[in-house]
């Protein structure tokens, strides 16, 4: 019910601006689209998993990165869109998991971020492991397939891995300047060459959140 009626309210949102009301979620549905409705019943679904204060900025981020990866696979023709987009909202759900650990750990992981240290080498430093192992495990748990788990795994080095899907999202964060971890040139050829892709293209695609993506955020 809370699922559909964002729907309806994104519906009759400035962004769509129906001439009338709309009342029902088919009404919703028919107006926004089938694919768009799609993607915010998932979105709107997952978004209930970044409920608490600390991970709202994560949330910010995934709904950003669920628009870019779907763009950067259909760009590059590998992978399944529908799949990078899923991806890209879950790809840091390991660090969903890292900030509701003990006040102590998220503390600790903040100071070390506040003095310049990015999350991936902070949450080594505190926990031993970083949000991309965390989150595929978190996702074998929810019995995701092994080729979805191992993306997310992977996808802060591209270089390890011949996944199509670990090198887009790679690319995602590149992209929207996640800061998660440390720029490497030698990370963003791999996956370039891992893609297909080059930096040109990206930038001729700009692959940035608009439409209903822009409206769940």
């Amino acid at each position: 019910q809370v699922i559909s009626g964002r729907l309806v309210q994104i519906a009759n949102s400035a962004l769509y601006s129906p001439a009338t009301p709309i009342r029902t979620l088919s009404q919703a549905i028919a107006y926004v689209g089938l694919d768009n409705a799609k993607r915010a019943f998932l979105a709107c679904g997952i978004q209930r998993l970044y409920a608490h204060p600390r991970l709202y900025a994560i949330w910010q981020h995934s709904i950003e990165a669920a628009h870019t990866a779907e763009r950067i696979a259909a760009l590059a023709g590998k992978g399944e869109p529908g799949e990078a987009f899923l991806l890209g909202l879950l790809h840091d759900v390991g660090a969903l998991a890292i900030g509701l650990l003990r006040e102590e750990v998220y503390l600790g992981i903040q100071q070390l971020r506040s003095n310049g240290c990015d999350m991936a080498v902070a949450e080594k430093l505190v926990c031993g492991f970083d949000h991309a192992k965390a989150g595929a495990q978190i996702l074998k748990h929810w019995k995701f397939a092994d080729d979805l788990a191992h993306a997310v795994q992977y996808h802060h080095c591209p270089e390890e891995t011949k996944s199509p899907l670990a090198s887009i999202l790679y690319l995602t964060e590149f992209w929207t300047n996640s800061e998660e971890d440390l720029p490497s040139t030698a990370r963003l050829a791999a996956a370039l060459e891992n893609t297909g892709l080059t930096l040109a293209q990206l930038e001729a695609e700009n692959p940035r959140p608009e439409g209903i993506i822009a409206a769940l955020k």
